[in-house]
């Protein structure tokens, strides 16, 4: 390939140089599909509200589920879309490609000089197949829907973070151990998706999370494209406006473009074209392949007005008179109607598709493209590509061959027709109607192209709708949705369902959703003609409420002999203390956890708990018998799966350890008398007895000295010591008893 060099300076100097030759290299992009997890930081959060101090917010290395997509050369627009911090310039960060379940899949990806091209390849090896769609952020409510169904193991999802507290979740949790479901987001939250297995715990069976790699969908790949917005104006035939102009007295056409594919919706194209009379800005509508929409304004730069003044409209030349022609004889009258060819759009729901080019002398009639291939359209667009030597109107009549009596450049407006709009040079059609659109000059030189009413019998503008809906039990906490879908012009085999995705059907060809909690559903689905249709199946019958523990009784304190006190015991005690906890509902499961009262920051669990508590439970209760003291988390859950725990501690209430002392005797000179010290007291004691009289309180470091004359033999003598939960301690010291009590009754 050989190339030259061209230069040019501000003076206008100009040079030329030609290097050689080089030879160009015909390399092709390619791609290798790779399925492998990726490590990935991802935020994790734990609450406790009994302990606040075990509360986490850290970030935790996870495995991330991923099919990336491996280029050999810079690509754009590739599908299927990045669901995970996908860049969309020529270059991918983290090129996850969206795709959750084996099969053959179509890849297309775009070169840097704008080649197109399509591979097919075959995913094989992910584990828990899984169909995911989601729907593109909602202009109005800011928020995506997201659609999942398992074919294998069970999911819980989590916004922007994994909170291992699942029952206080900050309102991360979305969804919990579910097999399918339609979950609203924010346009700025990541969808967490992690996989769900039974696992025993403590002689129970309880959903955990798995090792599987987990799903991430990037928010931010739920935002519209950012768009260029390009300018073309037809006086001046540039992209921009020359210096010093202020005014046009022509078309100004603006049209998008985006590094990922578009299209127009709700009818409207990704062009406009500007013209004198109309609205100087218009609004783009579009939406990309993963069902992102966008609107942009515009505002036109500059004014367009009907005619410009110039100072001078005569060319410069110099007019030889000899020649016998005068200045006059050299202007060309303009006697040539407009010429047009028209781009036929179908719109299909709110999608604006390219259909064909009709020409007036092709020698087919337009109605020839209008049903397309497609048996039904909600509508169609029509852009008028015009061409003209002068500035042109187009105006749009009521009726087939309408009549153009009197009509001039000057006076030519569009008369009101139900069901078809005219915009710029763009015309809707909604509804069948019979019109006429004339294009006219400056120079009343005019064209007319008529459109019958029966060419418009393909319009389908009703959205589907439900049509019946039935319910049925599917389990003691779920139940069957049976529905199915109808519409005015397609069958309901021709109905596509939007979502949710995945839905089977029953024996009778109704759509089975099945519901786990009570909440409301909304339907959406799909005609042949594009048409949208929306409805809703709501459930409010399912158990889906916490069970809630609460302590009916603790022992031994009676209020009276048919009733138990509830509060907790705070006077000490060397008895065994049982509560009672009843639950709201009936219960399916629940274990226990016992810790050292006070429980201290790490929750140290206590091995041999049998000495500590024993415990049992049935549907409705749990009765929980405390030896010692300690700190129990009773853990429950329902028949619906939903459950929560409560805390019990009796700190510093149970003693049965009694009290100790130090005994140090003297004989003295005589057989009958003999000194004692009783000292280090293990608590503060009362003392009864010969010489005590029971209300004078030693404390631990107290000395009680006794001297004793009697005579007695030396292995007779003892003392008895009296806990305050009346365990009895025999001391062998004399034939004297005392009595010690704890200063607490």
């Amino acid at each position: 390939m050989g190339y030259s060099l061209y230069a040019r300076d501000a003076a206008g100097n100009e040079s030329i140089e030609t290097p050689g030759t080089i030879t160009a290299k015909n390399v092709q992009p390619s791609v290798t599909l790779k399925f492998e997890p990726i490590q990935e930081d991802i935020r994790y959060i734990y609450i406790d509200k009994t302990y606040p101090q075990n509360n986490r917010d850290e970030y935790k290395k996870y495995n991330l589920h991923s099919v990336t997509a491996d280029f050999n050369l810079p690509v754009t627009n590739v599908t299927p879309f990045q669901h995970h911090n996908a860049t969309t310039g020529f270059a991918f960060e983290k090129p996850f490609l969206s795709i959750f379940k084996d099969g053959t899949y179509t890849v297309t990806y775009d070169d840097i000089f704008g080649n197109s091209y399509s591979v097919q390849k075959e995913v094989v090896g992910i584990v828990n197949d899984m169909d995911i769609t989601l729907g593109g952020v909602d202009l109005n409510t800011g928020k995506y829907l997201f659609s999942i169904e398992s074919k294998g193991l069970p999911f819980t999802v989590f916004a922007d973070c994994y909170a291992g507290s699942l029952f206080n979740s900050g309102g991360y949790l979305r969804s919990l151990t579910a097999r399918n479901d339609l979950i609203e987001f924010d346009k700025d939250e990541n969808v967490i998706v992690m996989m769900m297995e039974e696992r025993p715990i403590n002689s129970n069976t309880w959903w955990v999370n798995t090792d599987a790699p987990v799903i991430v969908i990037d928010g931010s790949t739920r935002q519209a494209p950012e768009v260029t917005v390009h300018w073309h104006y037809h006086e001046f035939d540039s992209d921009t406006v020359p210096e010093g102009e202020m005014q046009t007295d022509n078309n100004v056409d603006v049209w998008i473009t985006a590094d990922t594919p578009i299209t127009g919706i709700n009818g409207k194209l990704t062009s406009h074209t500007f013209l004198y009379g109309e609205a100087a800005s218009y609004v783009f509508e579009y939406q990309d392949g993963g069902g992102n929409i966008g609107v942009n304004q515009v505002d036109l730069p500059i004014q367009i007005i009907e005619k410009k003044e110039r100072e001078d409209n005569s060319d410069n030349y110099i007019h030889d008179d000899s020649t016998g022609f005068s200045e006059e004889d050299l202007i060309i009258e303009d006697t040539t109607p407009p010429g047009f060819y028209i781009d036929v759009y179908g719109k299909f729901g709110g999608i604006t598709q390219f259909m064909d080019i009709w020409e007036a002398d092709s020698g087919s009639g337009i109605e020839e493209i209008v049903p397309g291939a497609t048996s039904w359209a909600s509508g169609y667009i029509f852009k008028f590509n015009i061409s003209d030597e002068s500035k042109t109107k187009m105006a749009l009549l009521d009726g087939y061959n309408a009549s153009t009596d009197g009509i001039t450049y000057e006076n030519a407006v569009s008369q009101a027709i139900q069901g078809v709009i005219s915009s710029g040079s763009n015309i809707g059609i909604n509804k069948a109607a019979a019109f006429t659109v004339v294009i006219i000059d400056e120079k009343n030189n005019f064209i007319t192209v008529s459109f019958p009413a029966d060419i418009w019998d393909k319009i389908d503008s009703v959205p589907p709708e439900i049509d019946a809906i039935e319910y049925e039990a599917a389990g003691f906490t779920s139940i069957n949705a049976l529905f199915t879908l109808k519409d005015d012009k397609s069958s309901p085999e021709e109905i596509t369902l939007i979502s949710p995705v995945g839905l089977s059907k029953d024996s009778k060809g109704r759509y089975v959703l099945t519901f786990y909690e009570n909440k409301s559903v909304e339907i959406t689905m799909r005609d042949l003609a594009g048409n949208i249709g929306t409805g809703t199946i709501a459930v409010d019958s399912i158990d889906d409420e916490t069970p809630i523990a609460t302590v009916a009784w603790w022992s031994p304190y009676l209020i009276d002999g048919d009733y138990y006190d509830v509060t907790q015991p705070a006077i000490k005690t060397n008895k065994t203390m049982t509560a009672k906890v009843v639950f709201s509902k009936t219960i399916k499961h629940a274990f226990l956890r016992v810790y050292y009262a006070p429980s201290d920051e790490n929750d140290v669990q206590i091995p041999d708990e049998e000495n500590y508590v024993t415990w049992s439970y049935d549907t409705d209760n749990a009765i929980i018998n405390f030896l010692q003291n300690a700190t129990v988390d009773l853990y429950f859950t329902s028949l619906n799966g939903a459950g929560d725990r409560i805390k019990l501690t009796i700190d510093d209430i149970i003693d049965k350890e009694p009290p100790t002392l130090t005994m140090e005797k003297t004989d003295n000179a005589t057989d009958t008398t003999a000194t004692v010290v009783f000292k280090d007291f293990s608590e503060p004691v009362f003392v009864s007895g010969q010489g005590e009289t029971g209300s004078k309180i030693y404390d631990t470091g107290d000395i009680i000295t006794k001297t004793f004359t009697q005579i007695f033999p030396a292995s007779s003598v003892n003392l008895k010591v009296y806990l305050p939960r009346c365990v009895k301690v025999f001391v062998i010291i004399s034939p004297v008893s005392y009595i010690l009590l704890p200063v607490s009754p």
